[in-house]
């Protein structure tokens, strides 16, 4: 390689100048390790190996990538240095080395473009290297770490982080665990549940409640330690026991007596001496019965028994768990069934006594299924709870009003019954849209009665029974003697009717004391100008004593069964 002096290059202050600005310029944009005095005369060495390179013949650029390479052994990484380096060089290089009859800017550029070259490959080197030396120091412990994390992870999925007993996931792996640990064995599952816990919760604090179930963990976990239980914590407010080996249900039904009385001594937390109450359902059987989620569902099934009948414990019950799966699945069908139209009304004519002559109509929903027709008994209840009952009452409502207006030609005055249910009476809308239905179906107001309970006349619907009366439909209370007495009511609300139950009929001829209620309802409702209807006549007899006592008006299945629109309108005719 050539001696740039010999060329008439550059002397070694101009290169030690611009070695001065290269490092100047290197600096201000990014750190450089070492002294500023040993950088600069590595960049002045650097310069002047660039000058000979650019200016030796035969010219070989490939030589930058080592020069590139050189800065970053220097630990001249960062991307500044790259670039203080292509601008400085490349504008103040060429005039450094002066004119020399070669084209030097050309040769400047493509070295410089392999120094860059250079740079970022031994960059991605040394990022490499870094790492595989990261790698290879820090495997060992990363494997070590990695299985600390994973122990942690598993160990929080499987239990509740307040208590620190199994949740409902590692409930589900033990039960798995025993069914086939126990395969031919038998085991027993009880959920406990801590009775007003949301209330305690909100009243207090949920860092007293998180504390409360601390509290009721320690003293289960004390108690399944002692007779070698599994005790879990699935939800909030609930905690389990599985016992492995049992030979009856009575061995659950005993743990979860010892876990009730040890909870109702008093738990201190803070200033607050709690004395709870818990509600079990316990079941028992073989091992292999169903899957873990069968025992926890047929367990949360028994608990729900004991809080309906409000029962401190209720052992699983095959029978009542199909009906109440039955039952879900009807509220869980509904709202499609009521899209397609399967509900519909089937009406029960009303009779004057005295004379048989049809008078009203009491219209009653069907649910038309597969499977046959259902009557109210089997959805209405299931329409309320879900919510239901007010698309459904809308629905039978507008049906019963659009035949009872076509009626009107062949029955002149001819009533049709409504029932209301206390959920609907509850609506802000209902008088709106009772108002609007009767206006689209053209029935006058007096031809609809509307049917209630008598637990919903004593209610606080005193308002609401006003506003509807006020359109001039009329209103009767249904199965009067069976709920709440409202006689001291009667005179204070816009009834028109009373339906006198059917279990008020007497049972045998000399059921004397019977007829002297029926007697006294209905020489009250008659001072009150009341009419009277009572339901369920089933006999002769029946009729013949109702019409002795002055009864108005009767239907059941003495007179006619409920029949769909159709037979109804071949009654009429």
């Amino acid at each position: 390689m050539g001696d740039p002096d010999a060329c008439g290059g550059p002397d070694g202050d101009a290169v030690a100048t611009l070695a001065r600005l290269w490092l100047q310029g290197v600096t201000s944009g990014a750190f450089v390790p070492g002294p500023r005095a040993r950088a600069r005369l590595a960049l002045q060495d650097l310069l002047s190996q660039i000058i000979i390179a650019v200016t030796a013949e035969p010219f070989d650029p490939g030589i930058g990538d080592r020069f590139g390479a050189q800065l970053v052994q220097w630990r001249m990484t960062a991307p500044e240095v790259l670039g203080t380096t292509l601008t400085l060089l490349g504008e103040h290089l060429p005039h450094v080395l002066g004119d020399s009859g070669r084209d030097l800017e050309a040769r400047v550029r493509d070295l410089l473009a392999h120094l860059a070259t250079g740079f970022t490959g031994a960059q991605r080197h040394a990022a490499v290297a870094a790492a595989e030396q990261i790698n290879a120091a820090y495997r060992t412990h990363w494997h070590a770490e990695l299985a600390s994390l994973q122990e942690q992870l598993s160990h929080s999925l499987l239990h509740d982080p307040r208590t620190g007993l199994r949740n409902r996931a590692g409930l589900r792996k033990d039960l798995a665990a025993l069914a086939v640990r126990q395969h031919s064995d038998r085991i027993g599952v009880c959920l406990l549940a801590i009775d007003r816990f949301t209330e305690i919760n909100d009243a207090l604090s949920h860092e007293h409640g998180d504390r409360l179930l601390r509290a009721v963990a320690a003293r289960l976990h004390s108690l399944a330690a002692e007779s070698r239980h599994v005790v879990a914590h699935p939800a909030d407010d609930q905690f389990a026991f599985v016992l492995a080996g049992t030979t009856s249900v009575d061995e659950v039904v005993k743990i979860a007596d010892q876990a009730r009385q040890l909870l109702r001594i008093p738990i201190k937390v803070d200033d607050h001496d709690l004395h709870l109450t818990c509600t079990a359902g316990v079941l028992e059987g073989p091992a292999a019965r169903t899957q873990p989620d069968g025992w926890l569902r047929d367990a949360h099934l028994a608990l729900h028994n004991a809080r309906q009948d409000h029962r401190d414990l209720a052992v699983f019950d095959p029978g009542r768990a199909a009906s109440d799966l039955y039952r879900h699945r009807l509220a869980a069908a509904m709202p499609a069934a009521l899209e397609r139209g399967e509900f519909v009304t089937h009406f029960q004519p009303l009779h004057r006594l005295h004379d048989r002559r049809i008078v009203g109509v009491e219209a009653l929903a069907r649910w038309h299924r597969p499977d046959g027709l259902l009557s109210p008994r089997h959805f209405i209840g299931l329409a309320e709870q879900t919510g239901l009952i007010h698309p459904l009452g809308h629905h039978l409502l507008a049906q019963a009003c659009a035949h009872g207006a076509r009626w009107q030609t062949r029955r002149p005055g001819l009533i049709v019954s409504v029932n209301l249910s206390p959920r609907q009476l509850a609506d802000p809308g209902l008088v709106a849209d009772i108002d609007a239905t009767l206006r689209a179906s053209r029935l006058p107001a007096e031809n609809l009665q509307l049917e209630i309970t008598e637990s919903a006349a004593v209610g606080a619907h005193h308002d609401v029974l006003h506003r509807l009366a006020g359109l001039g439909v009329r209103l009767a209370i249904d199965d009067f003697g069976t709920g709440y007495s409202t006689f001291a009511s009667l005179p204070d609300l816009p009834i028109t009717t009373v339906k006198l139950a059917a279990e008020l009929l007497p049972r045998h001829p000399d059921d004397h004391t019977r007829r002297a209620v029926l007697h006294t309802l209905i020489w009250l409702c008659h001072h009150l100008d009341i009419s009277v209807t009572s339901e369920g006549i089933e006999t002769a007899a029946h009729e013949q004593l109702l019409h002795e006592l002055g009864c108005d008006h009767g239907q059941g299945f003495h007179y006619t069964r409920p029949a769909d629109a159709d037979t109804i309108t071949t009654l009429l005719s």
